[in-house]
């Protein structure tokens, strides 16, 4: 290394303190991290209680900044930022986190609460000046704990046997406007950090959660595309611009899906959640019909035109109301209601980005996913056709036939999920940026969505991104030229994208740790667990698993793997106990196998999974196992 460009790690870790026999003047922080080096921060900056106190190392977790690290020093010199609380509380695991990944939750100042509309009500100048949809029967469809409704949906069957379908999203750029305090900072905050108790909004509760979101039986500002489509998804016409809706009725997923489940059903008032302006159920549900219809048309014909359809897993946890530790647990179920509005989102991002590029030749705000490198790809054709996956072109697109093969084959949808950890593993990060930094539109692909041009549209309220492209659409509908704008200048534009990348991976790893914490909890209270798991892949030293019933991923180690006919093979031979003799286990790709998740000893908040001999039925009888995993 001869010269360092720029510093991305933030230099903040989260550890423990600890006294040194000779402090002179220092105590010894010790990261969590381990990538990290030993620091010694000023024992003036540190607590009272731990300069008291007689123990070496303190229980509580600590944060702390490296300043400087010569090459002649063993040990870092740092500063000591703040307390964080008792290792292994949900609490004080959960600040780590954010601390770490530099989340600002902070509260939102006077300066921008006070610029905030009070008792606000849609001015005559935008009813007169917007599509005024109120009369139209339009919903939202959500997931049952979401707050901040960004997007609603309507569908009108028409004469000629077409369909006119509108997506409609929160028009948070009027409230939001461009270089106001509220707009600095959503600018910085660029995301919503979604955690399992709780979120960190991007704006201020009264926006998210209030004048801006689409919340039923209230008249909202928003943004809308509408097309004219044929029953097959085909676009015959399309139209942008601003509207006003009303939305009739707040759904959640399993109101939508029990709809898609029973069609023929006669439902009663009590089966939905309120329902405003006249409408009456038959007509939603008529809707959600329609809708459905075509969202699989539409997913067909992405499908067939070579779009990859990966699904990464997630934990869906119950929380004690006083407590709020975990009480259960499970995996994320996607239903097809899930798809429905996966489907028309898809279609309302990619028809924007269309759009904003022919007004916004050098500016466009988009998406892109660069396609996997040469030694990805050729690892999963070759994993593949370990598995007699065919592949006949030896290319990865040409994978999500084998995919919808087997999906199609598994009802259950374990296997499925298990070839997509796999896939997942070898997929770029999609990633935002701006028209003009690429020579060739080329460039600007989305690999797995298979498709030329593609955006974020349709999440303003919890995506600075979102923001910027309704600016530039609404810019374009206007025929205003605003040069002095963000959204006209190249640099700073690239400038927002690389941050706005930087803040989409934290927000990925911050949902991640926040799931690990509590799923650590959970086998904490109520563990052991003897659960179901999927051999996925083999590695050199150790084998990943998928736990069945909760979608998570772990890595068993310390193990030596043998091949037969060039196909990875494991085979344990298990120590005789007082009732079972010795036997041999053959584990290979897709097997089916039992773990015991139990919790990590050796960490304050961990856990762990054995593998279970294949002659124990329950977890309850101990043999001896070198297999093991461990978060």
């Amino acid at each position: 290394v001869v010269y360092i460009k720029e510093k991305v790690h933030t230099r903040i870790s989260c550890g423990h303190l600890r006294r040194e026999k000779k402090p002179n003047g220092y105590a010894l922080f010790i990261p969590r991290d381990h990538r990290l080096p030993r620091v010694r921060v000023p024992l003036s900056q540190c607590p009272k209680d731990f300069q008291q106190q007689s123990e070496e190392t303190h229980p509580d977790l600590f944060l702390i900044e490296i300043i400087n690290w010569t090459a002649t020093n063993h040990f870092a010199l740092g500063k000591l930022l703040r307390r964080l609380g008792l290792e292994g509380e949900i609490e004080s695991e959960t600040e780590a986190i954010l601390a770490e990944w530099q989340v600002d939750t902070s509260p939102f100042l006077d300066e921008i609460l006070k610029d905030l509309p009070t008792d606000w009500r849609i001015p005559k100048k935008q009813i007169k000046c917007r599509k005024d949809l109120r009369s139209l029967c339009i919903f939202t469809i959500d997931p049952a704990t979401a707050k901040d409704l960004d997007d609603a949906l309507s569908c009108e069957p028409l004469d000629n046997g077409n369909f006119q379908v509108g997506v409609h999203i929160a028009d948070v750029s009027y409230f939001v406007q461009e270089n106001t305090p509220v707009d600095k900072l959503a600018r910085k905050r660029t995301i919503t950090f979604y955690l399992v108790q709780k979120a960190i909004t991007m704006l201020p509760s009264a926006l998210c959660e209030n004048y801006c979101s689409l919340n039923a039986g209230e008249d909202r500002l928003t943004f809308s595309v509408i097309w004219e489509l044929t029953p097959k998804g085909k676009i015959v016409n399309e139209w942008f611009g601003k509207s006003i809706i009303n939305s009739c009725c707040k759904m959640n997923y399993d109101h939508a899906q029990n709809v898609l489940d029973n069609p023929t059903k006669s439902w009663k008032p009590q089966d939905f959640p309120q329902i405003f302006g006249g409408h009456r159920i038959s007509k939603i549900v008529s809707v959600i019909l329609d809708l459905n219809k075509i969202a699989q048309e539409l997913l067909k014909g992405r499908r067939s035109s070579g779009a990859i359809e990966l699904n990464q897993g997630k934990q869906w946890f119950s929380l004690d109301s006083e407590s709020g530790y975990p009480t259960s647990c499970k995996a994320y179920e996607m239903k097809a209601s899930n798809g429905l509005v996966k489907e028309f989102m898809l279609l309302a991002n990619i028809s924007v980005a269309k759009k904003i590029l022919t007004g916004f030749g050098k500016t466009a705000f988009l998406r892109r996913q660069p396609s996997p490198s040469e030694a990805m790809t050729q690892k999963v054709v070759h994993y593949c056709k370990s598995l007699n996956i065919p592949n006949h072109n030896n290319d990865y697109r040409d994978l999500q036939a084998s995919l919808l093969a087997i999906e199609t084959n598994d009802p259950s949808g374990i296997l499925t999920e298990a070839v997509s950890h796999v896939f997942l593993k070898a997929m770029t990060r999609a990633e935002y940026f701006c028209s003009g930094s690429f020579e060739s539109q080329n460039d600007y692909r989305h690999y797995c969505l298979n498709i030329p041009l593609y955006t974020h549209f349709t999440s303003p309220i919890r995506r600075y991104p979102d923001i910027i492209v309704h600016r530039q659409l609404f810019s374009l509908l206007e025929g205003k030229s605003q040069e002095k704008s963000i959204i006209n200048d190249t640099s700073k534009l690239e400038a927002l994208a690389k941050v706005c990348n930087e803040r989409k991976l934290a927000q990925f790893n911050v949902g991640k740790k926040s799931a690990e914490i509590f799923f650590a909890f959970y086998v904490r209270n109520c563990g052991p667990l003897l659960e179901d798991a999927m051999v996925m892949a083999f590695l050199d030293s150790s084998f990943d698993v998928l736990l069945v019933k909760y979608g998570l991923a772990l890595d068993l180690e310390n193990w030596k793997l043998t091949r037969k006919n060039k196909k990875p093979k494991l085979i344990l031979y298990w120590n005789a106990t007082e009732t079972i003799k010795q036997c041999p286990q053959e584990i290979s790709l897709f097997s089916k196998v039992k773990v015991i998740v139990q919790d990590d000893s050796k960490e304050t908040l961990g856990f762990m999974a054995l593998l279970q001999h294949p002659k124990i039925t329950s977890g309850s009888e101990k043999t001896q196992s070198d297999i093991y995993a461990h978060k």
